[in-house]
């Protein structure tokens, strides 16, 4: 796609999308995706600017080496005559400013995902249009966190993107009113503890070709995590503690065990011992008041 300079915007390799269930492996997968990129600081369509679509602050890592470049870059206009085969040297044997040396972007949105983030922001005072947030995750990854609890229904989400994921370029909208077509390449991962057959229809699960679910973890590995946040909040780690945790509180009611369980039973004892001013220590009947407020059920109301 080229803008009024000349101007062609990179892309990467096709990655297929992928649901995934927990939230913390995905993370993973989009932080493991962290390689380096060059992309444009703008794109101008005619007299429309399109500014922040690719490097915005808040999921573009700059290198300290380009953050200059990135605080002034020098527009080429009129001198730069045709259009850079080379994004790292101009035709006119310099550095082309336009682009930007970057660590591929990991955009995570949640429950707060509605249509409207999906199409281009337009301000009229600057005249100057946000992208959308697949547009910021170009040549990165873009995280669709709890997929299935968003603002909108996942068939309105089916609808806005099933031709996208099938061509791999999307078209929006300018203030204008003109459509422009740009890339819609990167790594899509949907994140949900729902059943994906219930949230969407065949359709758009043929377009995710790749489910990885994410099992509860055993006694061996609960174990392991409660040890691991253990050294991260300052308690000795006691496994008779733990056993007596899993004795009490899981194996009795047969609860299914979770990954956040150990962290979020290791905070309530910490901010517990820190409220008592007592030591931190991994005591059972710490873990039986953590457990007893963690796993509180609401009774229900007496007619």
């Amino acid at each position: 796609m080229r803008g009024r300079t000349g101007l062609r915007v990179p892309s990467c390799n096709s990655y297929p999308p992928t649901v995934v269930a927990r939230e913390t492996e995905c993370l993973q997968i989009g932080l493991s995706h962290h390689v380096v990129a060059r992309i444009a600081h703008e794109l101008g369509v005619r007299s429309h600017m399109c500014r922040s679509c690719f490097v915005d602050p808040l999921t573009t890592t700059v290198p300290p080496d380009q953050q200059s470049r990135h605080a002034s870059p020098r527009r080429y206009g009129r001198e730069c005559k045709a259009p850079c085969q080379n994004v790292d040297r101009c035709e006119m044997g310099t550095y082309d400013p336009r682009w930007l040396r970057i660590k591929r972007p990991t955009v995570v949105v949640g429950g707060e995902l509605t249509l409207d983030g999906l199409e281009i922001h337009h301000d009229p005072r600057s005249n100057i249009s946000e992208a959308p947030l697949q547009m910021k995750s170009n040549c990165g990854c873009l995280l669709i966190d709890d997929f299935g609890r968003q603002r909108i229904a996942p068939a309105e989400l089916l609808n806005r993107w099933i031709v996208p994921l099938e061509n791999r370029h999307d078209f929006l909208t300018l203030s204008t009113g003109k459509k422009i077509q740009v890339p819609f390449e990167q790594l899509i991962i949907f994140s949900t503890n729902l059943e994906p057959s219930e949230l969407v229809d065949e359709a758009f699960l043929r377009r995710i070709p790749y489910k990885i679910e994410i099992s509860d973890p055993d006694e061996d590995e609960f174990h392991h995590l409660c040890e691991m946040f253990a050294a991260t909040t300052g308690f000795e780690y006691d496994s008779a503690a733990v056993e007596h945790l899993l004795e009490r509180h899981y194996r009795h009611f047969n609860r299914a065990m979770r990954r956040c369980h150990p962290r979020d039973l290791m905070q309530q004892i910490r901010n517990l011992c820190t409220y008592q001013d007592a030591p931190l220590e991994m005591r059972p009947e710490h873990f039986d008041r953590a457990a007893a407020s963690y796993f509180a059920m609401v009774a229900p109301k007496r007619k």
